[in-house]
């Protein structure tokens, strides 16, 4: 029993002839040429790999952006907060505690919302928006089933690429608001 057989034709004008040969001959076997391989590598790590950079580029700037927004300023509302908070009797560092819970409950959710909802589109669903960019009309696909592998060290990445930079675009503007007095916070 074997899986794959390679032929090797010296008379390159002959190829195809025998690729019809052998198609007619074993109706059940997939005849792949070298140029056809060659094609759909060629496609598969052309416009495909651009596709993906190119998405990737546009959701790391996105991040970026409203990392910014957040680490560069804190809306009223949130200085009125913390100026009540002031006001009534809270220390800098309760304020500080407090933002801290509540970026890093948002952002822990927001992640493993994320990996959740990619994990249940790859594993459950089968990938079904990014699958045809990833095998599209390929000659050589062979049909395959995703197993889901889970690794801790890829999760912390994540977790910790996606929590950190959220948390401290929280405090950052927290703190800023929070040393300054709480009349002039909720009067401005």
């Amino acid at each position: 029993r074997s899986t794959d057989l390679t032929l090797f034709v010296h008379n390159d004008s002959e190829i195809e002839n025998i690729s019809r040969k052998i198609d007619r001959r074993f109706p059940a076997l997939r005849v792949v040429t070298k140029s056809e391989i060659r094609s759909t590598y060629e496609a598969l790590f052309g416009y495909r790999g651009g596709l993906f950079m190119f998405g990737l580029l546009i959701s790391l700037l996105a991040f970026l952006i409203l990392a910014w927004q957040k680490a560069t300023g804190i809306s009223a509302e949130a200085r009125r907060e913390i100026g009540i908070l002031k006001a009534i009797g809270w220390d800098i560092s309760d304020v500080l505690i407090l933002k801290f819970w509540e970026g890093l409950s948002i952002s822990l959710t927001a992640t493993l919302v994320g990996l959740t909802v990619a994990f249940i589109h790859v594993f459950l669903w089968e990938a079904p928006l990014i699958k045809p960019f990833m095998v599209g009309w390929s000659i050589i696909y062979p049909n395959f089933k995703l197993l889901p592998v889970i690794e801790v060290g890829s999760v912390a990445l994540i977790l910790v690429l996606a929590v950190v930079p959220y948390i401290a675009a929280t405090i950052i503007p927290s703190w800023k608001a929070a040393v300054t007095d709480p009349s002039e916070v909720m009067h401005a």
